[in-house]
């Protein structure tokens, strides 16, 4: 889709309601309990169909809807945590991908703390993670725009980590409590030796420095016991689930988990 045709496309999609989320599980290790979810936004494209976000989202953040779509992002999001809470779920904890040109934003911290008080939700049920998409150099004014959502208590994480904009010295210098592995870094692990040291290297940073770890792209159950007996961190990817719709999520934790729903 042409980049003019696909933004005026997507403006008319997210008046007419045609954005939607779907949430990845995370579950924790050794336990494999789901702990929360990343939620992810799809296009329902009326014409192509379902959209992931990598058909879409690269364009259209360098336009005025980003914003918009940052917010709906942003608030159904925090509902769906509410709406868990309610249903008997436990504290599960929802993880939102976001640029740091949303990040520095001005009023962005003061939009979250709003939404989360309007929902009556704890700031550590909500993690904002920052994309490999963002260039660190480009917003010199980030570093102190993260400081008022980590005084608030929101979870801050760096996602996709050792790709894109994802480096060393940006988890170094950023103050994150989560770091998540992008997916190409287990690919082949274990039996591949290389791969296999960059995971086991990556969990032992993290713990070293006090930062929970994250591992994308589980594929195998013979990677799932590896990491299970590697790391105390989460894992998310395929063999996991792959994203679930908002209206299938009580079910998946239920199941997984072994709870009883409320009714």
């Amino acid at each position: 889709m042409l980049r003019y045709s696909l933004l005026a496309e997507a403006r008319h999609g997210f008046r007419n309601n045609q954005f939607c989320l779907m949430f990845q599980p995370r579950v924790s290790l050794p336990g494999k309990t789901v702990v929360g979810f990343e939620a992810v936004l799809y296009w329902q494209h009326p014409r192509i169909g379902l959209l992931a976000p990598s058909q879409f989202i690269e364009d259209l953040e360098s336009s005025t809807l980003s914003a918009q779509l940052a917010r709906f992002l942003l608030t159904e999001s925090v509902l769906r945590v509410a709406e868990w809470r309610s249903r008997g779920l436990g504290k599960l904890f929802v993880s939102i991908g976001m640029p740091g040109a949303e990040i520095v934003r001005e009023g962005f911290a003061s939009q979250v703390e709003h939404i989360l008080k309007w929902y009556d939700i704890e700031p550590s049920s909500l993690e904002v993670a920052l994309t490999d998409r963002t260039d660190y150099s480009v917003f010199p004014t980030l570093e102190s725009d993260l400081l008022p959502l980590q005084q608030l208590g929101v979870r801050l994480a760096l996602d996709h980590f050792g790709t894109g904009f994802a480096s060393l010295n940006v988890f170094r210098r950023f103050p994150f409590s989560t770091v998540k592995l992008d997916r190409s870094c287990l690919s082949g692990a274990p039996q591949d030796p290389v791969a296999r040291e960059v995971v086991e290297s990556f969990a032992a940073l993290c713990k070293r420095v006090e930062r929970s770890a994250v591992i994308d792209g589980v594929e195998h159950e013979s990677q799932l016991e590896w990491l299970s007996a590697l790391s105390h961190g989460e894992v998310q990817g395929p063999l996991i689930s792959s994203p679930v719709q908002a209206g299938e999520v009580d079910e998946f934790v239920a199941r997984t988990n072994g709870i009883e729903l409320v009714t």
